[in-house]
């Protein structure tokens, strides 16, 4: 058959190598590789790019060929939107069951269990290791464990309130900023969301210094106020 003579799409061997092909595109892929050295050549690429990945935990590994994995990416995902969520304590996560069995899939509720154990009682085990904790009596223990003066913790405040002006003038943020325009209202013109609305670069030293502590802290300040 000639159409087994061709090689075959990057998309159909980086979706072989992890084996996301359909059966009768699999059924096919197969006949291909098994007389093509060239493309079984790229489903091992691919394949070792993949494993390459598996122990990732804190920094990328040498030698990933991002080429390939653009390409893997693309084959598998139609329509992304990638996004974070931040999680304020060492607490775990809590997957949501659906209501009824065999509820259709859909979007997975999550839940911060330092939130009363995710709708219970606080988890006995967390709080024996003190997982509830919140951010700002983390950056207290911060500053008590390396002695952090107010005004050491004042003029680190202000250098990153300079440099971020900085990088916002300079154009550089922009690159990772994508421009939203906000339709005007009754009340309020329209505009242009294009910049980062927190940073303070009409702050100062003084300002700075002029800021009550946080409740019950010595050293924390209300930054976003300055």
């Amino acid at each position: 058959m000639n159409f087994l003579m061709r090689h075959l799409p990057q998309s159909d061997l980086a979706l072989y190598a992890g084996g996301d092909l359909s059966l009768w595109r699999r059924t096919i892929a197969r006949a291909h590789l098994n007389g093509c050295p060239d493309c079984r050549g790229w489903v091992a690429a691919y394949r070792t790019d993949r494993e390459s990945l598996r122990p990732l935990a804190t920094a990328m590994p040498a030698g990933v060929n991002w080429d390939r994995l653009t390409v893997e990416m693309s084959a598998n995902i139609r329509v992304g939107l990638a996004a974070g969520v931040e999680s304020m304590s060492r607490s775990g996560w809590s997957l949501m069951k659906g209501e009824a069995p065999f509820t259709p899939r859909g979007p997975v509720l999550m839940l911060d269990t330092m939130w009363a154990g995710a709708g219970g009682p606080p988890n006995p085990a967390l709080l024996a290791r003190d997982a509830y904790i919140d951010m700002m009596r983390t950056a207290q223990n911060v500053a008590d464990r390396y002695e952090l003066t107010r005004e050491e913790i004042d003029a680190f405040a202000l250098r990153s309130h300079e440099h971020a002006a900085a990088a916002r003038d300079s154009g550089r943020l922009a690159l990772e900023i994508r421009p939203v325009e906000i339709p005007g209202t009754r009340k309020q013109p329209g505009r242009t969301f294009e910049h980062d609305e927190s940073i303070r670069d009409d702050t100062t030293a003084e300002k700075l210094a002029a800021l009550p502590p946080q409740p019950n802290t010595t050293q924390i300040l209300r930054q976003t106020q300055a």
